[in-house]
Order: C-alpha cells, then sequence, then structure tokens
C-alpha cells in the first residue's frame, strides 16, 4: 500500500485518528456551548453519544476514502471503534446499544454523501440537520446556525483526517 519501505504500526495510526475524533469532540461541545442560549449549558449522556457518532462517521468515512474497501482498512477501522468503545463505553450493554445506535446514524449520514445525492453543496447544513434531529430533538429553522457549525466540524474532520491518511498510504506500508 505504501510507496517506500518505511513502515508504520498500525497503533500509531488509531492514535492519531482518536486525536482527529478528541478535536473534532472538543470543538463541536466548545462550538455547542457557544452557540447555547442556555448560560448552563449542559450535554446529557445521550447528547454525548451524538457527538461522538458524529466525529466517528466523519473519521470512519475519511478511512474508506483514503484506504479503499480492503484489509488495511478494515484492520484501521476494527481497531479505531475498539478503541472509542474501550475509552468510552466500558459497560458491555451500553457499548452494544451504541453499536446498534452508530450503525443506525452511520447510514443515515451515509445517504447523504450517496452518488444520487446531487445536493453536495449544501452537505454541511444536511449533516447538521441530521444532527440537530437528535442532539436537539428538533431540527427546525431556528437552529439553522448550530446545523451548519456542526456539519463544517464533521466535513473538517473528514478533510483533515482523509489528507492525514492519503499521506500515510503514500510513504509507509502499514504494519499490523
Amino acid at each position: 500500500m505504501g510507496n517506500s519501505s518505511k513502515r508504520i504500526a498500525i497503533e500509531r495510526i488509531i492514535e492519531s485518528l482518536f486525536g482527529f475524533l478528541k478535536a473534532g469532540y472538543n470543538s463541536l461541545v466548545n462550538g455547542l456551548k457557544k452557540l447555547s442560549k442556555d448560560q448552563k449549558f449542559f450535554i446529557s449522556k445521550e447528547q454525548n453519544k451524538e457527538i461522538i457518532i458524529l466525529c466517528m462517521f466523519a473519521i470512519l468515512r475519511a478511512i474508506s476514502t483514503a484506504c479503499g474497501d480492503n484489509i488495511v482498512s478494515k484492520n484501521i477501522t476494527e481497531k479505531f471503534q475498539q478503541k472509542i468503545f474501550k475509552n468510552y463505553f466500558k459497560d458491555t450493554k451500553e457499548r452494544e446499544n451504541f453499536k446498534e445506535l452508530f450503525l443506525k446514524r452511520y447510514n443515515e449520514y451515509s445517504e447523504l454523501l450517496s452518488p444520487e445525492n446531487l445536493d453536495l453543496k449544501n452537505l454541511d447544513l444536511h449533516i447538521g440537520q441530521i444532527f440537530c434531529k437528535y442532539f436537539w430533538g428538533e431540527d427546525d429553522e431556528s437552529l439553522a446556525i448550530t446545523m451548519m457549525f456542526a456539519g463544517y466540524i464533521c466535513i473538517s474532520v473528514m478533510t483533515e483526517t482523509k489528507k492525514f491518511l492519503d499521506e500515510v498510504v503514500s510513504k509507509y506500508i502499514i504494519v499490523f
């Protein structure tokens, strides 16, 4: 997969991807706090899951785009997800519930990126609509700025992660 004899351990890639997830997560949380009119802004456990899902989606899409559909991509995806589950969902039942929820959201977000979707110029808004629908329980027009912000963070994380992975894939042989 790489063009040189340099090798990089998959664990190092996973650590970097986890850093992208945390950066996206922190950006989203800080932005939501600033956009909130409530001075005592609080993120519930369910809302926290939606933030993690959005950032995970961005990174997993970047992995599949940069690495394709192969054993490397599958290994990176699997190990990345394991790290998320280990760090955020200690309880087995909670982890299984999150996996199920994530799959539903992943499919919903993925529909926006399907070849049939011709409205990619408003992708940030559409991603944000889905996010707000589940985060706030609504997606009305008064949340337009929040929608655009959440969508922008998702696209930024996806883009920067893909750039990183493109660089890694072009310069290194990934070892398991």
